[in-house]
């Protein structure tokens, strides 16, 4: 892995507890609300993938990049994919990935990789090629993103949903110079639909659809093929 890969991966590694109580109300009813206020897009994205993988998810093959605790992956199966990968480059996320899975007595189609994204060749080839694919969140730390999006888009056969960060001037800046502040890892943002749409056409996307979320800093919801 590359050095900023690195930094990423052991800044999730640390914040893997406190990410993983985003999801299933685990948190008190205080801190429900201000995540709700605060961080709005998490849980829309949520419904907006899989709102938009609808009932095609059924029998299908999804790949999860930049899984997190899992949620995304272990719903899929839940919603009747046939098989889910999810690959995240923090090692404590994919501990509890695999918790999760275990405690929903999940075994089957389902498995989990500690890697950076791209994968390597072996990789690549070990694990195939996929209907769907899920991106949330990640692209925030992607600093080279048309590797990336090119290797997503040579993995993915139908659809992907993935988001981008809002780069609009006070926004972006803020979030920038809160997470230098507390010594966190370098965002990106992008500064409109434009700029996202040139990124996915030139990865060899079409049929690109945006949608802007305008709420916790904004983000671009991405669905395409």
């Amino acid at each position: 892995m590359s050095k900023k890969s690195n930094e990423v991966g052991e800044f999730f590694s640390n914040f893997s507890k406190d990410w993983d109580t985003l999801y299933g109300e685990k948190r008190n009813i205080f801190m429900r609300v201000i995540d709700y206020i605060l961080r709005r897009d998490i849980y829309e994205r949520y419904e907006l993938t899989f709102k938009s993988l609808n009932d095609d998810i059924k029998g299908s093959s999804v790949l999860d990049i930049g899984c997190g605790n899992g949620i995304y992956s272990i719903d899929a199966i839940k919603k009747g994919a046939m098989k889910v990968t999810g690959i995240d480059v923090a090692h404590e996320m994919i501990e509890i990935c695999n918790m999760s899975a275990k405690k929903e007595n999940i075994n089957d189609n389902l498995e989990f990789f500690v890697s950076n994204f791209p994968v390597s060749e072996e990789m690549s080839i070990s694990i195939g090629s996929f209907d769907y694919s899920i991106v949330m969140g990640v692209m925030d730390y992607v600093y080279d993103p048309i590797p990336f999006l090119k290797q997503l888009r040579s993995m993915t056969n139908k659809k992907t949903c993935v988001t981008f960060p809002g780069g609009k001037v006070f926004r972006y800046n803020l979030r920038k110079y809160r997470y230098k502040l507390l010594g966190r890892v370098h965002v990106m943002g992008y500064k409109s639909n434009q700029e996202v749409y040139d990124l996915m056409k030139a990865s060899g996307f079409t049929d690109i659809k945006i949608n802007y979320l305008n709420h916790s800093g904004g983000c671009y919801f991405v669905e395409a093929e």
